[in-house]
């Protein structure tokens, strides 16, 4: 059994995925302590050679997992955890790649305190963006999540993101909680991040820039005017499911939703304001009529006034009002300069 798993999804990642891949091969970690399981989601480039040839070079390290049908980052993700002995897991984009030591000094974080997570400090890359005077001192706060007001103190919060990248997580608490994925949708993390804030316990955030998360104006974010950016919605829809089947709202409902409010509705108003060169109005109508309909009274949540920035605030009480599609469109040019 390997101390730690990383998880790397790779689809059409052909002229990136080998900075990627050197990265993680070069930790400072010892080799025999982990793995890299390399899971490529049909590749219609040459991205699974270069993963077989990394196989070939490291294959006492590097696991690689072939799928024959596209399902997106969450379920190569969760294909990838199939795989995986490691005591904690790791994730990595395929265009990303990390700082030597990441790993060992995570590792060491997780252990030594016996953690649930640890999470590190990233930074935004273009390629050569990265400043080391600026890498963080390497101090580790711990926060010990063993109360209902310190749960909901955290979920208000969000100190740990819905980035997964950023983190080794514990395998055992990813399995005795059924967090997971979904399947065939983008926005796949803002589902599995709610679900960590819910149940881990133990946390270390380690002060240093570990992660270079590429600013790739290719990537499923990045793109403008496609069907995709529409999962955020469905993806939320199915958050709120799985709370309410889980029963996390008789606990915590006014935090979720709050919650909720940031992923779901502003998330979204984000996407369309910022993703499409005209800002969908019938998008923008059905998010009101679900997110209405699932929470009716979001708009009066008390963590609206004191959590959200003014701007916000006033993105939210839209909920009450008929927007037109012109004044959508001038709410898209005032985000843009937000």
């Amino acid at each position: 059994m390997k101390k730690l798993s990383v998880i790397v999804p790779c689809y059409n990642v052909g002229q990136y995925i080998d900075r990627c891949v050197e990265s993680l091969t070069s930790q400072t970690l010892d080799k025999s302590q982990y793995e890299i399981i390399l899971v490529d989601d049909a590749s219609t480039d040459d991205t699974w050679k270069h993963i077989e040839d990394w196989e070939n070079r490291f294959p006492n390290i590097i696991i690689t997992v072939h799928c024959d049908v596209n399902g997106k980052m969450g379920r190569a993700r969760n294909i990838g955890l199939t795989y995986a002995s490691g005591e904690y897991i790791g994730y990595a984009d395929s265009d990303d790649w990390t700082e030597p030591e990441m790993f060992e000094k995570m590792l060491e974080a997780a252990e030594n305190g016996k953690m649930d997570v640890v999470v590190c400090k990233s930074i935004r890359d273009h390629g050569n963006d990265y400043d080391k005077s600026k890498a963080g001192t390497g101090r580790i706060d711990v926060m010990n999540i063993d109360s209902e007001v310190k749960r909901k103190e955290f979920i208000v919060a969000n100190p740990m993101s819905y980035a997964v990248w950023d983190k080794i997580i514990r395998h055992s608490l990813l399995s005795d909680n059924n967090i997971s994925f979904p399947e065939g949708f983008a926005y796949e993390d803002i589902y599995y991040g709610t679900l960590l804030h819910l149940y881990a316990v133990k946390i270390a955030f380690v002060d240093s820039v570990f992660y270079h998360y590429f600013v790739n104006p290719k990537s499923t974010v990045l793109l403008k005017d496609v069907g995709y950016h529409k999962d955020i919605m469905s993806v939320n829809r199915m958050l709120f499911e799985e709370l309410n089947a889980r029963g996390c709202f008789g606990l915590y409902h006014d935090e979720l939703e709050l919650d909720l409010l940031f992923t779901w509705y502003l998330g979204t108003v984000k996407v369309i304001c910022l993703r499409f060169q005209k800002p969908p109005y019938d998008m923008f109508c059905s998010l009101k009529q679900e997110v209405l309909e699932c929470m009716p009274d979001c708009f009066d949540n008390p963590y609206v006034a004191t959590s959200m920035k003014e701007f916000y605030q006033l993105l939210v009480q839209l909920l009450k009002c008929n927007v037109t599609e012109n004044e959508l469109i001038q709410i898209a040019d005032n985000f843009k300069k937000m």
